[in-house]
């Protein structure tokens, strides 16, 4: 009797229903939730889009669905009509991206840049910066630059630097400034107008998008072009406004990086010539950055091969020993090497 009360026949269980993303274990894990996302039915794909993305937290979830050829998949839904679909797939775009099994998915088949690229577009802020995240991630690779300059990346960004959110225009700075480490991709941001538009975005009040302009900038000032262009368009002023700014250390590193590539030239140097640019240069000096006083001591060095510059650091003689002391109690040899370029530059006579 105590046998018959302890057990008892039972129906199997039902069906989880289709909505229900239940985890597959072993070798079908992966293809199972690839098969998910590619549901005709919206509640089960957007579901499985979101376990994705849950799981795309663990590497070997990414390398698996990435064989299972979900890249393109996830590509293809980057202009799917439903905003949910949109969404997650962009995030789970630029989640693969962090990792090397993402990128070489995404990269081995060019028309899915070309898809993804088309995100840029998208009403919403969120999908676009997971677009911008997905492509910066991508261009921090030598493959990755190629195919961005191959997909037209270069061209549709310094488009989207005119017309989308400041918040968002950093990414994309950031991926373009990448993307013209290429010698190619510098060729086609300089054509598409990528000067004239980090000038403008230098003049904007937030100071972060100042910087990454700067940064931007200077990167393209690398090239003969860049430089004229840049000096046609009044980039000495502008990167010497930044010099002065509160509370903006990095926006001043970049600037002092920019300055260093167009002082480059005798044109720069000229322009360099007043009095408030030599007492922002000077100011500098006395901030302990490693980096400000480094870029700072090269920006010194190129400008005082110019005499009128030369006579004005010549008479700032707060500043030349400063230099001496830095020179001498940093212990710093990469600093003392720019110190001595320095003060010979400012020193040297006929």
């Amino acid at each position: 009797m105590a046998t018959m009360e302890l057990h008892s026949n039972a129906a199997n269980p039902s069906q989880p229903p289709a909505t229900k993303i239940v985890e597959a274990y072993g070798t079908r894990k992966c293809p199972k939730l690839v098969e998910q996302v590619c549901s005709a039915e919206l509640e089960v794909r957007v579901n499985a889009l979101g376990v994705v993305c849950e799981e795309f937290s663990n590497p070997f979830t990414i390398q698996g669905t990435m064989q299972a050829g979900l890249a393109r998949i996830l590509a293809k839904m980057v202009s799917d009509p439903d905003f949910l679909t949109r969404e997650r797939a962009s995030r789970a775009l630029a989640m693969a991206a962090q990792d090397a099994n993402g990128i070489n998915a995404i990269l081995a088949d060019p028309p899915i840049l070309v898809e993804i690229l088309n995100g840029i577009k998208d009403p919403s802020d969120a999908v676009r910066g997971n677009v911008y995240d997905c492509l910066y991630y991508i261009s921090q690779t030598a493959a990755g630059k190629e195919a961005s300059v191959v997909a037209g990346i270069v061209f549709n960004f310094v488009d989207a630097l005119g017309r989308d959110d400041d918040s968002l225009k950093i990414k994309i700075l950031k991926s373009l400034y990448n993307i013209v480490g290429s010698p190619q991709g510098l060729e086609e941001a300089l054509s598409a107008g990528a000067i004239n538009v980090c000038l403008t975005l230098i003049k904007s009040k937030d100071q972060n998008l100042c910087a990454e302009a700067a940064r931007t900038l200077g990167m393209l000032c690398f090239d003969e072009k860049g430089k004229v262009e840049a000096l046609d368009g009044g980039a000495i002023p502008l990167l010497v406004s930044l010099l002065g700014e509160k509370n903006a250390k990095i926006a001043k590193i970049y600037s002092t990086l920019a300055i260093m590539a167009i002082t480059s030239t005798v044109t720069g140097r000229i322009q360099m010539h007043s009095p408030e640019a030599v007492k922002a240069l000077s100011d500098l000096m006395l901030e302990e950055d490693r980096a400000l006083r480094l870029n700072t001591l090269k920006v010194i060095t190129n400008i005082a091969v110019y005499p009128p510059i030369r006579s004005l650091l010549l008479e700032d003689v707060g500043l030349i020993k400063l230099i001496e002391r830095i020179r001498e109690d940093m212990g710093d040899k990469l600093i003392e090497k720019h110190a001595n370029l320095s003060l010979d530059a400012i020193n040297w006579k006929p």
